[in-house]
């Protein structure tokens, strides 16, 4: 399941959970709503279930999750951040709760400036500044605006030795 009110208009509500968990075929549920609340009532009500994972989908919130009992996350950041992303999990694993908050905080320089443009646009610029080009927007997402170019290799740039990416100086 995906929960994305953001695109679907649509909560996935606790009592549609509660009769869609009974659906062996469902072993999982992203919720990409940011409200940390969904993520407690769907690990609440799919304790019994051991074959079912709760993931976050806010890369906001992906240590509030885990601490909170969440499997994982499918982290939009993850695209760029690999190295930071997997490291708030394992710190998360090893108890170093500290360390893993502090990673946590330090995807958010990454996220404001995702909000430049529509994150697919934005995600894909990226991915190609670092070398992994994953070709231009579809309509109806437009490629990122000229003008945020700068900003967005500023930002990267202070990633790429965490990260072990170089990025590419060419004209985009």
């Amino acid at each position: 399941l995906y929960n994305i009110p953001a695109n679907t208009a649509i909560n996935i509500s606790e009592e549609v959970f509660k009769r869609l968990i009974k659906n062996e075929k469902i072993v999982g549920i992203k919720d990409s709503s940011g409200d940390i609340e969904n993520i407690k009532m769907y690990i609440r009500n799919s304790q019994e279930r051991k074959d079912f994972s709760v993931l976050v989908g806010s890369d906001s919130k992906i240590l509030s999750g885990l601490l909170l009992g969440a499997d994982g996350a499918i982290a939009a950041t993850s695209n760029i951040l690999k190295k930071t992303d997997v490291g708030i999990y394992h710190q998360f694993l090893k108890g170093n709760i500290q360390k893993a908050r502090e990673l946590q905080e330090s995807i958010e320089e990454f996220r404001r400036v995702l909000k430049l443009a529509t994150v697919p646009s934005a995600l894909k610029y990226c991915c190609a500044v670092i070398g992994n080009s994953v070709g231009v927007p579809k309509l109806p997402v437009l490629r990122i605006n000229k003008d945020h170019h700068e900003e967005i290799m500023d930002v990267l740039s202070g990633y790429q030795k965490i990260e072990g990416f170089d990025i590419e100086n060419e004209k985009k």
